[in-house]
Order: structure tokens, then C-alpha cells, then sequence
């Protein structure tokens, strides 16, 4: 009885060690760049807070806005593509701009070309999901007073 217990306990072992669900990658650890590049995120969510208090959020968010879909190509470039529901009938198809990651691949950079340079804290990077944080100073309510913005965005594969 005791071989057939410790039998079954050294089964259960090597079965349950052999398998590892993070073993996608041969043991590979990917770099933040690898986890984003050529993959296709959508916008799932968003939190906005002027001078810490939320304004907005993901219920706010329109339907034209969760169709669209961000893309971080090999070459540096970037793109968005526009879904079939517009916000704006005059929308473009796709957008293109520049990205980098910097800070040890803790900030992505978007470069749109000219004065519209965003700086962006990347909080989660998994390969799944992507969570940035972006602070801005901004006029958020036309009354003339700079707030403090923080925007925080969700996006998913």
C-alpha cells in the first residue's frame, strides 16, 4: 500500500511539473518590444482624472472608439486603424506615426510628427494587454486654470 501511495504521489509530481502554461516561448523571456511588436491592441478601457478626481471612464467610452485597433510594426512605425463605425465621417482609414520604447521599456513613445510627441508609462506589457499612463497639464474645462490629467488606457489583443 505504501509503494502504491508514493507511486501516485511521484505521478502527480511529474505531471504536475512537467507542464508550464508560460512555456509558450521555450523559455524564452520576451523583451517588451517583442511582447508589442507586429500585434494587433484595442482599446477595452479608460480612466481620465483631472486634479485626481475622474471625469471619465470606460462607460464613457463611444463604439467607434473600441473598433479601432493599434499596431506597433518591426520598422518603427506605428498605425491605426480606423473600425467600420466612425466617430467622424471624415476620418481617415488608418493613421500612421513613429513609436519607440525607452527607460528600459518602462515608456513608449508616439511620435505623430511635428509638436505632437506622447510620452506614455507602460504599467502592464504582457503580450495580452497593454496599460498606458500619460500626465498632461491641460485646460480640460475651458475655465481658464491648468488641471492635472492623468489618462490611463486598457488595451487588449
Amino acid at each position: 500500500m505504501k509503494n502504491r501511495a508514493l507511486l501516485l504521489l511521484l505521478t502527480v509530481f511529474v505531471f504536475g511539473t512537467a507542464c508550464n502554461n508560460d512555456d509558450d516561448n521555450n523559455g524564452v523571456i520576451l523583451s517588451g518590444y517583442d511582447r508589442m511588436v507586429d500585434k494587433n491592441f484595442r482599446l477595452v478601457d479608460i480612466e481620465i482624472s483631472a486634479n485626481g478626481q475622474i471625469i471619465a471612464n470606460g462607460s464613457t467610452l463611444l463604439d467607434c472608439e473600441k473598433d479601432n485597433v493599434n499596431r506597433y510594426e518591426s520598422s518603427g512605425t506605428a498605425l491605426t486603424r480606423f473600425g467600420t463605425l466612425r466617430c467622424d465621417p471624415n476620418e481617415p482609414v488608418e493613421e500612421f506615426y513613429f513609436w519607440s520604447l525607452i527607460s528600459n521599456e518602462s515608456k513608449l513613445i508616439l511620435d505623430y510628427s511635428g509638436p505632437s510627441l506622447r510620452v506614455y508609462n507602460i504599467l502592464t506589457n504582457d503580450g495580452n494587454r497593454l496599460t498606458l499612463e500619460r500626465y498632461t497639464i491641460e485646460d480640460i474645462d475651458n475655465d481658464g486654470t491648468q488641471e492635472s490629467i492623468r489618462t490611463i488606457t486598457w488595451y487588449s489583443r
